[in-house]
């Protein structure tokens, strides 16, 4: 009976050649469509893991004091981990094997100038030890192949005699009108004084790497900085590209006084 059954259904199916090639091809296009669409889902949703964890530098796990996340910026002193209280995170999770590698950051806000013009920016401090480990981790050269194009030239952990280098973004960088890297400046260039009413003002600061940055401090006394631009990053958002600055930990300590 089941033989007969089948080769009913045989003789049913040679009879619409054109009705089965179009539901093969309907099953065909449809199974690529769903395959290419999970896909894509899923190499999506690891760039965008690996980009906000390793590339924004943000990692997996944030500790701040009670209620330091959402008014850090408004008592900085008060909020903040204290030597101690970091001493002791330091210590738990250098004994847990879970974790990868961590280190301090410190964030905060202040002025960016080029001598005569000044702008608002966000600084993201870390170490450059840190900073080694999170670009060099496997995960962003497998989800992350063009990584690469979001940064121009050095790195903090390539800082070498400069003491004060630092990252700004691209759009940041536009708005001082500061196209030259530290390594890009002449070897024999000497700074000349800048009069800011001078119309020639904006070509003698662009042949240099120089910016002075200022904010108020964690102890409440403000503070000015020098600082070079080393390297120029692409954050991948509006508002970070236009206001953001990534510097070393013991230059965002100075900046702060913390």
């Amino acid at each position: 009976m089941a033989f007969e059954l089948w080769r009913m259904a045989l003789k049913n199916l040679s009879r619409n050649k054109r009705r089965n090639a179009a539901t093969a091809s309907a099953i065909v296009f449809g199974v690529a469509g769903i395959t290419a669409a999970i896909a894509y889902y899923h190499h999506e949703s690891n760039s965008r893991r690996v980009f906000t964890v390793y590339s924004s530098r943000m990692g997996h796990l944030h500790i701040y004091r009670p209620s330091g996340l959402e008014k850090l910026s408004f008592d900085p002193l008060a909020y903040s981990l204290s030597a101690a209280e970091t001493a002791k995170i330091k210590d738990v999770l250098d004994a847990s094997p879970e974790v990868l590698y961590h280190g301090p950051q410190i964030q905060g806000m202040g002025l960016i100038s080029n001598s005569c013009n000044s702008y608002p920016f966000q600084m993201l401090g870390i170490e450059p030890e840190l900073d080694r480990k999170i670009a060099a981790h496997e995960d962003l050269s497998k989800w992350a192949t063009d990584a690469h194009k979001q940064h121009h030239g050095q790195q903090l952990w390539e800082l070498g005699s400069t003491a004060n280098g630092i990252l700004v973004s691209n759009g940041l960088s536009q708005a001082l009108e500061k196209p030259l890297l530290r390594s890009e400046v002449a070897a024999d260039y000497v700074p000349d004084p800048i009069d800011c009413s001078d119309p020639d003002a904006p070509k003698k600061w662009a042949k240099d790497s120089y910016v002075q940055m200022t904010a108020n401090g964690w102890q409440g006394q403000p503070s000015v900085i020098d600082g070079e631009i080393i390297g120029r990053i692409n954050p991948g958002s509006t508002v970070p590209n236009n206001s953001l600055v990534v510097a070393p930990f013991k230059v965002a300590q100075a900046l702060f006084g913390t």
